[in-house]
């Protein structure tokens, strides 16, 4: 069956969808606790009063269910920063399906671990939580983050703090082990769609910078391809292993098709960018020769900058290089 296409219209019927579901009696929630146990992602059940599962659901519905929330932005890996809530397919990611697929009660073995012993000793591994929020017909995954005692004695902006026992989460009393949940989410699953308030949160979540860096060495090795025009570029991948944020830019400019070709084929025109008076200062320390690009590696951040220019993009769209500044 073809995938249908996930739209902002989409998104936002969903939302009305979810907001529906949570004002049902019987929707009920299930949280775990998230954590490392080497890279592996593990999940630890958590038993919780209707207090604290109705508190996962005024989460969802203060990030999500609000008229502001009009403009939804399409994730994407090269994107910056916003404000907007984000979108993109449940499947996007392989992290994203085999996360939903720990919390399977009819999984056998099951995937998750069924208290909270084997962590409450170790309650610093903690990394986030995932409220598993369903009814008979509908499943909702709301993913977010924690902290533990040491840092929530420095901060107050949590909008729950609660002790943890072998194998619930309680409110807080006098038990010195203390956990605390963020009340801004990080994002939520549901049927076909994800939905990401805090992008940093999302990416770290479903291990994007793993697949950064393996959709960036893809990009890496097309730079061989013109060793005239990329001077000094054989030691560029191991410059960016040593700056993995730097990951996503490279697979920002690696989405154009053919851009590292068309590139090495428009010297003069790179040549007019880089003297433009809207780029002049921010790449005075990058060299250009008449050959092409001298990469070095304190200029790494300036060449994957300039590559991800408008102006350079448009070697490849054939529209004007510049535009008013």
């Amino acid at each position: 069956m073809e995938e249908k296409e996930i739209t902002s219209d989409t998104v936002l019927t969903d939302v009305k969808t979810v907001a529906t579901m949570l004002k049902k009696a019987g929707a009920d929630v299930r949280l775990y606790l998230l954590w490392k146990n080497k890279k592996e992602t593990m999940f630890s059940y958590a038993e919780t009063s209707k207090e604290i599962k109705d508190s996962f659901k005024k989460r969802w519905m203060n990030d999500y269910n609000d008229d502001k929330n009009q403009e939804i932005t399409q994730f994407n890996v090269g994107m910056e920063k916003t404000d907007h809530l984000m979108f993109c397919s449940s499947e996007e990611f392989p992290l994203m399906k085999k996360h939903v697929e720990k919390t399977n009660t009819e999984n056998d073995p099951k995937q998750f671990v069924e208290d909270l012993s084997t962590i409450r000793p170790k309650l610093n591994l903690v990394r986030g939580y995932c409220a598993h929020i369903y009814t008979d017909e509908e499943n909702l995954y709301l993913f977010g983050s924690t902290n533990t005692f040491n840092s929530l004695t420095k901060s107050r902006g949590f909008g729950l703090i609660g002790n943890v026992g072998d194998k619930e989460i309680t409110k807080l009393s006098d038990d010195d082990l203390i956990i605390g949940f963020n009340p801004k989410t990080t994002c939520y699953i549901h049927n076909s769609v994800c939905v990401i308030k805090n992008k940093k949160g999302f990416e770290d979540l479903f291990g994007l910078l793993e697949e950064y860096k393996k959709l960036a060495e893809e990009t890496i090795k097309l730079f061989s391809n013109y060793p005239e025009f990329y001077q000094g570029i054989e030691n560029f991948e191991d410059d960016l292993n040593r700056r993995p944020i730097l990951y996503r830019s490279v697979v920002n400019f690696g989405k154009k098709t053919g851009i590292i070709e068309s590139v090495s084929q428009h010297l003069d025109e790179i040549k007019m960018i880089k003297e433009n008076d809207a780029f002049k200062a921010k790449y005075k320390d990058l060299k250009i020769n008449d050959k092409g690009i001298v990469y070095t590696r304190s200029s790494l951040p300036l060449f994957l900058s300039l590559l991800n220019e408008e102006p350079v993009k448009s070697i490849i769209t054939g529209n004007e290089f510049f535009a008013e500044h």
